[in-house]
């Protein structure tokens, strides 16, 4: 019950900070849609599941307006600004805004500045900012903990992406979605050339 609140609790915080983003997006799988114009949806079939696993190996594709990421099939819900598998809460978070690399560079202190002066828990920064590269994309990444004193810590890793144009920024908490989870969208996200 507490974790369920809790998951709650944690996606309207970040739901509540996000801004949405003004591009258009759509979420596709590897398997082709059969449904024709007039079928209803019950009279389309359900792909058969051999157990009530999931496949780590089965992935979703993310299609944003010139970029895209992959994540876990098991993440069943994608709007425009997040991935979530419904049934435990688990969310990954993401946002694209137009941004030059100052205004870019400014927000993110702002950001850190105004997470950790947060006055809802005790909040650290645990993985300094640092800055990489993957082909014409700039990459930040910090990571917060988030300490409330009556449950366990929360880690709040954020990846922004610069393509010189926009940030493209994605965040989510672990222990609740998982390093690989994670690091599946954050490996795979691209943009188109």
């Amino acid at each position: 019950m507490r974790l369920k609140l809790l998951q709650g609790l944690i996606l309207v915080v970040l739901l509540s900070t996000c801004t949405a983003c003004n591009t258009s997006t759509k979420s596709s799988t590897d398997q082709t849609d059969t449904t024709k114009p007039g079928d209803s949806v019950d009279s389309v079939a359900e792909p058969e599941k051999t157990d009530n696993t999931s496949d780590s190996s089965e992935t979703n594709v993310y299609e944003g307006d010139g970029w895209t990421f992959e994540y876990p099939s098991m993440f069943d819900k994608a709007t425009d600004s997040y991935i979530q598998e419904s049934t435990t809460g688990k969310t990954i978070i993401f946002t694209v805004e137009e941004s030059s690399e100052s205004e870019l560079k400014d927000w993110i202190a702002s950001e850190i500045e105004r997470k950790i002066n947060s006055t809802e828990a005790n909040v650290t920064l645990v993985e300094p900012l640092s800055e990489s590269g993957r082909g014409n994309l700039k990459i930040y990444r910090y990571t917060i903990r988030s300490n409330s004193g009556d449950m366990d810590p929360v880690d709040i890793p954020t990846v922004i992406f610069f393509d010189g144009k926009k940030r493209y920024v994605f965040r989510t908490h672990h222990p609740i979605v998982s390093i690989d989870e994670f690091s599946q969208v954050i490996n795979s996200f691209k943009v188109d050339p």
